[in-house]
């Protein structure tokens, strides 16, 4: 196991698991909000009563071509979806909220009534500590590489380079 990550702001921290620590289920709880955008991204696109893809009428004012529902991610969505993230990275804390009360490891864990006990610097200090996390997490691994296909059936030849003089 890596170091732990320790964000600070002031005399108050939170301290979460290392990037390199990151696993599979991390990986799913990141990916589980898009499941949901697809879904509401479906629902969108069938009308509910018939079940049928929803259609409008073409430019050409004569067809129907079906309804294109572009994918939405809201602030809600993206909130919801790192809230879920720092309860599986949270592992300790030490911070004051505004009426004095002192958070300590005994208020683990970290769920979203939390926030607003949260100082604002701190939790700033938090969305930027995230980011090697969110990057982790959306890579998508290395390009495969593929071969280029071969055309030995056609019968068109390939063009070769050529060289002009002036």
């Amino acid at each position: 196991m890596a170091e732990p990550l320790r964000v600070t702001a002031g005399d108050d921290w939170i301290e979460l698991r290392s990037v390199d620590d990151l696993t599979w289920a991390d990986q799913e709880v990141w990916d589980s909000m898009m499941d949901n955008v697809r879904l509401e991204t479906q629902r969108k696109m069938y009308d509910p009563e018939t079940g049928q893809r929803r259609t409008v009428i073409s430019e050409d004012g004569l067809t129907q071509v079906p309804l294109r529902v572009v994918p939405e991610v809201t602030a809600g969505m993206a909130n919801k979806r790192r809230d879920d993230l720092l309860t599986a990275l949270i592992t300790g804390w030490s911070f004051t909220d505004r009426t004095g009360r002192a958070f300590t490891a005994a208020d683990l864990p970290f769920t979203p009534d939390v926030k607003p006990s949260i100082p604002l610097r701190l939790g700033k200090a938090l969305d930027r500590a995230l980011v090697p996390y969110y990057e982790a997490l959306q890579d998508t691994g290395p390009k495969e590489k593929t071969e280029p296909s071969s055309t030995s059936g056609s019968s068109s030849k390939a063009r070769q380079p050529t060289s002009r003089k002036a």
